[in-house]
């Protein structure tokens, strides 16, 4: 079962769908269970994330249809934890003040402009990318990759530039500013 909340942060408002649990079960099925580490899946083959700015066509239309399937589950399945609203929330909650830093209520949690930031992405990025692969069923999947700091990728590549690939949110939020500047 799953209770909404809203929280307003530093970009709007944050819709978190939160899992309500017989806490009196989870608890015995964690203690029942061991503790372990995330485990790194076997390596099965190298895959290589190309620049979106050098992407194929069919490493395009790969890319557009994990994005669409994902944006499908939304309206098929609004509370699979892989739709599209739920891992844009997941990413918004841990970026934009709608968690308290533990033991510090009037502090919100931020990774981006703190030390986080290299951290938290990196883990998402990783598993964000495995979910879209899950998703068309390709384990080879590799996800374009915003290569900024090459001077024919500064811009924002075209790929990412697609409005239906933006959450309602991120489309109110950053229309025009996030466009490449004509001179």
């Amino acid at each position: 079962m799953y209770t909404n909340v809203e929280k307003e942060v530093g970009c709007g408002t944050v819709s978190l769908a939160l899992r309500t649990l017989d806490v009196s079960m989870a608890l015995r099925n964690h203690l029942d269970s061991a503790n372990s580490d995330y485990e790194l899946p076997k390596f099965e083959v190298l895959r290589k994330m190309p620049a979106a700015h050098r992407a194929t066509k069919e490493q395009v239309a790969k890319y557009e249809k994990t994005i669409q399937v994902m944006r499908d589950l939304d309206t098929s399945d609004p509370q699979d934890p892989c739709c599209f609203t739920l891992q844009a929330n997941f990413h918004c909650a841990y970026c934009n003040g709608a968690h308290d830093q533990v033991g510090f209520n009037d502090l919100d949690l931020q990774v981006h402009n703190s030390w986080l930031f290299f951290p938290f992405h990196m883990w998402y990025l990783y598993f964000y990318e495995r979910i879209l692969a899950k998703l068309i069923n390709d384990p080879t999947f590799a996800m374009p990759f915003w290569n900024w700091d090459n001077p024919k990728g500064m811009t924002l590549p075209s790929l990412f530039d697609n409005p239906a690939h933006l959450s309602t949110m991120q489309s109110e939020i950053q229309t025009i500013t996030a466009l490449p500047l004509l001179i």
